[in-house]
């Protein structure tokens, strides 16, 4: 038995099944405990064939600790993107099911090509070739060069993902306070209206009401309803900032009394 089968590891995944078979905003975090490397290996594979179904607003993700350092599996761009630290061999970027579990494993060092050294016949055959060896060194400096910047690139990367992991688990949300009764009415009287990020197929558009329900809409052809999703807000502040914290554990953010942000996208008013 390899030494990867007797590994057992911690998940938490974020808007998914628990078999990774399904992606919805609706599903609550899900915590894994014991699970087995031929486990993960399932449910890498699951979300790798679920990622191809994922789309905005969605972001889900598999947040794993073991043995072998700790991970985030991110479900993005139809494809799966590997994000490490604290390993023995980190290792990041969007690569194939079998890459991620390897990397997460421990398989990825036995993966690695071995160099054996020309026999002396194929060394005769290469002829005049064989006289640029001398240039190999110098490769291996360049190779070792751009590896290490690589490595600082990935480090900060996963400096910023770490900082996010050692949040309370379900909660992943910037600090905020909840406002008083009164001061919450008048943000939400003042915000209530309806926001698009645009008018065409794929913009979206926010229907806020006074009472705190919310109507995320997303257009198709023609501003046709392609999604739809509802939920509800309470006022608060974030960061100094009048902001909305939502029943989906996110928070939409109040630029000014025209300009609403939201997972990013930026929301105008419009009339209605």
């Amino acid at each position: 038995m390899s030494e990867s089968a007797t590994l057992a590891f911690e998940l938490q995944l974020r808007q998914l099944s628990t078999d990774a078979r399904e992606a919805n905003l609706e599903l609550p975090v899900v915590q894994r405990s014991g699970v087995t490397s031929k486990e993960l290996r399932k449910l890498l594979t699951a979300a790798a064939a679920t990622s191809l179904k994922v789309e905005y607003p969605l972001t889900p993700e598999i947040r794993i600790n073991g043995p072998t350092g700790s991970f985030v599996v991110q479900l993005k761009e139809k494809r799966l993107n590997l994000v490490s630290w604290a390993s023995a061999k980190s290792r990041s970027g969007i690569m194939p099911a079998d890459d991620i579990y390897a990397a997460i494993t421990g398989e990825a060092e036995e993966r690695e090509p071995v160099y054996v050294p020309p026999t002396p016949a194929a060394s005769a055959n290469r002829g005049a070739a064989s006289r640029k060896e001398p240039k190999a060194p110098l490769r291996k400096g360049l190779i070792m060069m751009y590896t290490g910047i690589l490595g600082l690139i990935i480090i900060g990367v996963n400096l910023f993902t770490l900082s996010e992991l050692r949040r309370p688990p379900g909660n992943f949300l910037p600090p905020y306070r909840l406002l008083e009764a009164a001061p919450a009415e008048r943000l939400l009287t003042s915000v209530a209206g309806a926001y698009e990020t645009g008018s065409g197929n794929g913009d979206r558009r926010l229907q806020i009401a006074k009472d705190g329900k919310v109507k995320w809409i997303k257009f198709g052809n023609g501003r046709s309803t392609a999604e739809e999703r509802n939920f509800t807000v309470q006022g608060a502040e974030s960061n100094d900032r009048p902001s909305l914290l939502t029943s989906r554990k996110s928070m939409i953010k109040v630029k000014d009394p025209i300009t609403l942000t939201y997972f990013g996208d930026t929301y105008i008013r419009v009339a209605q």
